[in-house]
């Protein structure tokens, strides 16, 4: 998975580090439940996302980050 045109767009390797694709169960994991019910969950990913950029990467008052 780690030669997949996604990680490498993404540089996976970089961002998450190497451990998730090191261990087969966390592949599986990611190809079956993780995903197949990505879709109910988007909403409460999208809030914690929204959430943790206004806690760790606050926009001053310029715009800036």
């Amino acid at each position: 998975i780690t030669n997949c045109y996604p990680t490498k767009a993404l540089h996976a390797n970089m961002t998450i580090g190497p451990e998730p694709f090191d261990d087969p169960f966390n592949i599986d994991a990611i190809k079956g439940p993780l995903t197949r019910n990505i879709g109910a969950k988007f909403a409460d990913v999208q809030d914690e996302i929204t959430a943790a950029f206004e806690e760790y990467i606050p926009i001053k008052g310029d715009g800036n980050f």
